[in-house]
């Protein structure tokens, strides 16, 4: 992790118990990033900087923009400039702009540009009937490995532990082996860095685990059943609407994922040993 990148750093006054220190502290950096796609504007995502290329991936085909990886035939990302550095050349690339050349793209808005807050998915109240894909995976876990990935992503939070504010989202194999993990200060943008990782690897989803420290929101679902992933886990709590429309996807959603803890809401036959 390349500290100038995510974090940085200022001095505050820390009260506490009625006294105040000055002190160094830390914070996690959030930017705006477009994606264009044929060179027209798709989205601009506010992200902690990092694997844009993995995140506008992950984003552009978890979203439906994109159907198939292969439909990307180039994806530059060329900008070099730290967080606050400024260059007197008008022809530096901007490092918050990812440019795609895809054969398809679908459901683009050709009017305006999608501002993506952090903390917000794309998906609007028209979009919520949207038929999902039914998850076709025979992948089983067992409960210990899935509660054990709880432990695994505590050493993967670096800056989390320096300056909070932030999410991560992490894939795993049936094993429990660590594939990738990503930290953002979106949810989203984290899940959509690891699955933009598989992706641009061609790493098989379909066996896969996405474990995710926040909400298990409907878009959450959302992203893991149009990428065939079988099992979203969450150490945070999952929607009412998320339950319903992982039923409906055949998609098994665990909550409160956490040491000897799990809450499991939808297709429970691929965890094994709860009984």
């Amino acid at each position: 992790m390349d500290k100038r990148l995510t974090l940085q750093e200022l001095e505050i006054i820390r009260w506490a118990k009625d006294k105040a220190v000055r002190e160094t502290d830390f914070l996690s950096i959030e930017e705006p990033l477009a994606i264009e796609v044929n060179k027209q504007r798709i989205a601009v995502l506010m992200r902690l900087p990092g694997d844009e290329k993995e995140l506008a991936t992950g984003f552009l085909l978890s979203e439906g923009y994109i159907t198939q990886f292969s439909d990307i035939m180039t994806i530059s990302h060329c900008g070099s400039l730290m967080p606050g550095e400024v260059s007197d050349d008008p022809l530096t690339p901007s490092r918050n702009i990812v440019r795609v050349q895809a054969e398809h793209l679908l459901n683009a808005n050709d009017s305006a540009t999608l501002l993506i807050r952090s903390g917000c998915g794309r998906t609007g109240v028209n979009e919520i009937s949207e038929q999902l894909p039914r998850v076709n995976s025979s992948l089983q876990i067992d409960i210990m490995t899935l509660t054990a990935m709880s432990k695994t992503i505590l050493d993967l939070q670096e800056v989390r532990k320096l300056a909070g504010g932030v999410h991560l989202a992490a894939l795993f194999d049936a094993k429990g082996k660590l594939i990738c993990s990503y930290e953002d200060i979106g949810r989203h943008n984290a899940a959509d860095k690891a699955i933009g990782y598989a992706l641009i690897r061609q790493i098989p989803l379909e066996d896969k685990v996405l474990y995710i420290t926040g909400r298990a929101s409907y878009e959450m679902v959302n992203k893991a059943a149009r990428m065939q992933i079988p099992i979203l886990a969450s150490k945070s709590s999952p929607t009412s609407l998320a339950v319903e429309y992982a039923q409906e996807a055949n998609l098994t959603l665990c909550g409160f994922v956490r040491p000897n803890r799990a809450n499991l809401y939808s297709s429970d036959d691929r965890i094994t040993g709860i009984w």
